[in-house]
C-alpha cells in the first residue's frame, strides 16, 4: 500500500500489542452528499460484522466503518477476462441498483509494490493490457470513480523498483494505455491517477506521461496513508496547477487521517490513528472533487504488528481502534 520516506524505519518496527492511550479525533461530519457513494455489502468488514453481531466490537465497527461507503479494490490477478468483468460489474450494478456511485480501485500493474508487502499484479504488461480491458468492460455506462494503480507512479522512481530494474517509461506507457482503454469502453468513468501524498510526491511530468491530462478526471492523494486533509489539499492543488489543466481535480483518501500521521510518519499499521472525513463530493472547494475512503479502514497495511496480518487482511481489533479513536 502507500509508502513514505519512512519506509525503512517502519519495516523494522517490533510488533507491539501494549495499551496505547487513545487520541480521539472529532467525528467525521456528515454532509448532504456523504451517502452518494456506494457501500459494497460484500466487503470484508461487512462480512465480519454480519458474521459476528454479538461481538462487543461489532456495533462500533458497523456504524463507523461498515455502513460508510468505501472503495472496492480489484487486486487479485485473474487471467479469465469474463470473470474479471463479472466481478467489476457486480459492484457497479450494485451501485446502480442502489442509486449510488461506485468507486473502484484498479491495482494490478506488473511488479506491483516491487516485492514489498503488496507484491503481485499481472505477470506481464501484455497480460495487464488484457486485464484492464476486462476491468473496463465491467464499469458500465453510469458514472463511476476509478482510482488507477495506487503507488505505481511515485514508487517507480524509488530505490526498490529501480533496484528491481523497473522500466519507468514502460510503466507510464501502460498507465496511459489503461486510461485510454477505460475511457474508450466506459466514457462516463472518472479516472483519477495516483499522485502519492504530501510527503511522497509524484511529479507533474510523470503524471502527464501516464495520461492524466488526456484521460484523467484528476489525481488522488493519500491512498492508504494518514496525512492530514489540509496537507493533502495543499499538495494536490499545487500539483494540479503544475499539470496546467483547470478541469482536473483532486480526490483525497480521508479514511484513516483523522489524527494525521505519527510524528515519524509510520505508514504500516501505526497505533493511535482515527477515521477522517466521511466520503463526499461536498468538499467546499471546486478543485477538490471528493473525499473518499479508498483504503478500507480496518484492513492491514502489511506484516507489521496485529499478529502479522498480511496487507489487505481485515483485522477486527485494528478496525475497532480506529472506531474508538473517533468521537
Amino acid at each position: 500500500m502507500k509508502k513514505s520516506s519512512m519506509r525503512a524505519a517502519a519495516a523494522a518496527l517490533v510488533p507491539c500489542f501494549c495499551a496505547v492511550a487513545a487520541v480521539l479525533a472529532a467525528a467525521p461530519a456528515a454532509t448532504a452528499n456523504a451517502t452518494g457513494f456506494y457501500a459494497n455489502p460484500d466487503s470484508q468488514v461487512n462480512q465480519w460484522v454480519n458474521a459476528n453481531p454479538n461481538d462487543g466490537r461489532a456495533a462500533a465497527i458497523r456504524s463507523k466503518i461498515a455502513d460508510v461507503p468505501r472503495s472496492t479494490w480489484f487486486a487479485s490477478y485473474d487471467a479469465n477476462a469474463s470473470s474479471v468483468t463479472a466481478s467489476v460489474k457486480k459492484v457497479t450494478d450494485g451501485a446502480a441498483n442502489a442509486g449510488k456511485t461506485a468507486s473502484v480501485v484498479a491495482y494490478m500493474i506488473p511488479n506491483r509494490d516491487c516485492g514489498d508487502f503488496s507484491a503481485g499484479g499481472a505477470p506481464t504488461y501484455a497480460a495487464y493490457d488484457q486485464w484492464i480491458r476486462a476491468f473496463a468492460n465491467g464499469l458500465g455506462s453510469r458514472e463511476v470513480v476509478v482510482l488507477l494503480e495506487p503507488d505505481a507512479i511515485v514508487k517507480a522512481r524509488g530505490s526498490e523498483c529501480q533496484g528491481a530494474n523497473l522500466n519507468v517509461t514502460e510503466r507510464l506507457t501502460a498507465l496511459k494505455n489503461a486510461g485510454a482503454a477505460i475511457k474508450a469502453t466506459a466514457p462516463n468513468a472518472k479516472v483519477y491517477y495516483d499522485a502519492g501524498h504530501s510527503g511522497w510526491k509524484s511529479t507533474a511530468a510523470d503524471l502527464i506521461s501516464a495520461g492524466v491530462v488526456q484521460y484523467g478526471a484528476g489525481i488522488v492523494s493519500n491512498v492508504s496513508n494518514f496525512r492530514t486533509t489540509e496537507d493533502e489539499v495543499g499538495f494536490g492543488k499545487t500539483l494540479l496547477n503544475e499539470l496546467g489543466n483547470s478541469s482536473l481535480g483532486l480526490i483525497v483518501d480521508t479514511g484513516r487521517n483523522g489524527n494525521g500521521p505519527t510524528a515519524d510518519a509510520q505508514w504500516c499499521n501505526p497505533a493511535g490513528r482515527a477515521l477522517g472525513k466521511l466520503p463526499t463530493t461536498d468538499t467546499g472547494d471546486p478543485r477538490v472533487h471528493a473525499f473518499l475512503w479508498v483504503k478500507q479502514p480496518g484492513e492491514s497495511d502489511g506484516y507489521c504488528g496485529w499478529n502479522g496480518a498480511q496487507a489487505g487482511q481485515f483485522v477486527p481489533d485494528l478496525a475497532n481502534e480506529l472506531a474508538q479513536n473517533t468521537r
